[in-house]
């Protein structure tokens, strides 16, 4: 689940947005992840229809960064993504005028397995709003 966004480095042409992800573990034992593969996107226009087609994707790619979680619990993980600015404007525009976006983080979770590589997929669907 997020459970914040944030803007960290800024540069010229883009910017690193820092998402923070609520990670629940119901083992019994510590996991860690090796990388994360994430699509983040962001939904135009009406809520109802049933596109596919209607969402936007802000940024997507594979994250190295670790984290681990102990068995039975939850921890607060931070995604950083880079993104262009010319990629979040329709999104900045939307938020501007509808004061909330609708938006997808997807992927896969990378786990180094004793005998393989294991990727476990993940989607999450919101609104952020004023």
């Amino acid at each position: 689940m997020i459970a914040g966004v944030s803007v960290g480095a800024l540069g010229l042409d883009g910017a690193t947005a820092r998402i923070v992800l609520e990670v629940s573990n119901p083992n019994g034992f510590t996991l860690t992840s090796a990388g994360l593969e994430y699509l983040f996107a962001f939904r135009e226009g009406d809520p109802a229809a049933d596109d596919a087609t209607a969402w936007r994707v802000i940024a997507e790619g594979f994250s190295d960064e670790s984290a681990s979680v102990p068995g039975n619990e939850t921890r607060q993980v931070t995604l950083s993504i880079p993104f262009r600015y010319q990629d979040v404007g329709r999104a900045v525009q939307q938020f501007r005028e509808e004061g909330e976006l609708r938006y997808r983080l997807s992927g896969r979770v990378r786990f180094d397995a004793p005998l393989r590589d294991v990727r476990v997929p993940f989607e999450q669907t919101g609104t952020m709003g004023l």
